[in-house]
């Protein structure tokens, strides 16, 4: 298939679809390939003007001319260069992408019930199991957190343009349940938001800690969690997404997002759901993935 924009660079194009002859000859080469003596029987032209028509044809790159052994001498076979053609009266409206990273301690609104914990790259930040710690300025340091119940709620910044069109919404983060020590088959619902209104939730299958995290520095105990999965929450007007496959929740037009105006993205494990199972938010410190949370915007120009 090729499609053509209505431009002067396409003028040879256009010019040679300008003739009911030229334009039969395309039909006929759209059933089966032909050469200038089939096509001049058919069309009652003499060999000389069906010549000139072909010649069109190709300067156009409608047609191709291939030469084959005939029964006397050699034949020149015509054949349609395409099946399809798309006329574009508009230019095609262009895709613009913007990327901002979220360190995971950098949360503005917090609520967390023990156990419980921060640490940064070199240590933990105070005290384990103590609520209060998440509150401290030092948190923002902090490059993994974890707790039995409660939410993290961040804000993210909106480049969006009044001239733009909002397609989509990504955010990628490495997470898991969070289990005394560790269990690998630890279950944990987990519901996501923005500015308030529930897009979604998964259930993450385990707190994993039999396997050492790659990027974990080496004080980090063996016995605490080691790593979680990453996680690709997507939002689109078709609905919301995660890794690719379709959950039960609100789609982007739902949300109402304002060109330049920050929203708020909050990751939640309640106390009161089928799986209580906490949560462990991963760095890029930590865990597998070298990342914080990374949030992708995807604009219509």
């Amino acid at each position: 298939m090729k499609k053509r924009e209505l431009g002067p660079e396409n003028l040879l194009f256009f010019e040679a679809l300008a003739s009911p002859v030229r334009l039969s000859i395309l039909q006929i080469l759209a059933e089966k390939s032909c050469n200038f003596q089939e096509l001049a029987k058919q069309l009652h032209l003499s060999h000389v003007m069906v010549a000139n028509h072909i010649r069109k044809l190709e300067e156009a790159s409608l047609v191709r001319i291939e030469e084959k052994p005939a029964l006397r001498g050699r034949q020149k076979l015509c054949h349609l260069t395409w099946t399809d053609c798309w006329l574009m009266l508009k230019k095609p409206r262009a895709f613009s992408e913007r990327i901002v990273q979220i360190p995971v301690g950098q949360y503005v609104n917090h609520h967390v019930l023990p156990p419980c914990g921060l640490a940064a790259g070199a240590s933990l930040l105070g005290q384990l199991d103590d609520p209060r710690w998440f509150a401290e300025p030092v948190h923002n340091s902090a490059s993994i957190l974890w707790f039995r119940s409660g939410f993290v709620e961040y804000q993210v910044p909106n480049f969006m343009l009044s001239t733009q069109k909002l397609q989509e919404v990504s955010i990628s983060l490495e997470i898991c349940s969070e289990a005394p020590g560790f269990a690998e088959d630890y279950p944990s619902e987990l519901f996501f938001s923005i500015n308030g209104q529930p897009v979604g939730s998964w259930i993450s299958p385990g707190d994993f800690g039999q396997a050492r995290g790659f990027l974990n520095p080496q004080w980090w105990p063996s016995g605490y969690t080691q790593h979680g999965l990453r996680k690709e929450l997507r939002l689109t007007d078709g609905g919301f997404f995660i890794d690719g496959e379709r959950i039960d929740g609100s789609k982007l037009t739902d949300l109402n997002l304002e060109p330049g105006k920050a929203f708020s993205f909050r990751i939640e494990a309640p106390a009161a759901c089928k799986y209580p199972g906490g949560m462990t938010l991963f760095g890029k410190d930590y865990g597998n993935y070298p990342q914080d949370l990374e949030v992708r915007f995807r604009f219509l120009e």
